[in-house]
């Protein structure tokens, strides 16, 4: 994910007053886990990247062709 991603990521989080353990919490995963997506040294999973999506209202494609990684799965 690029610099402007992970930090748009990181401002839709803070606008909604969410802390990152939160935001883990809410989509299942740590909260290390969650600080290594927005800090880019990890991809969401394409069931967590739709939950990113839905929690702050992102565009569908936000993390790329997500259809396309869960065939691959």
């Amino acid at each position: 994910m690029c610099a402007g991603r992970r930090e748009e990521l990181i401002l839709q989080r803070k606008r909604a007053l969410k802390s990152q353990h939160a935001v883990a919490a809410e989509i299942g995963i740590s909260q290390a886990g969650y600080s290594l997506i927005e800090n880019g040294y990890r991809n969401p999973t394409p069931e967590d990247a739709e939950k990113l999506i839905g929690m702050f209202g992102l565009p569908d494609d936000y993390f790329g062709d997500l259809d396309a990684e869960k065939e691959a799965q």
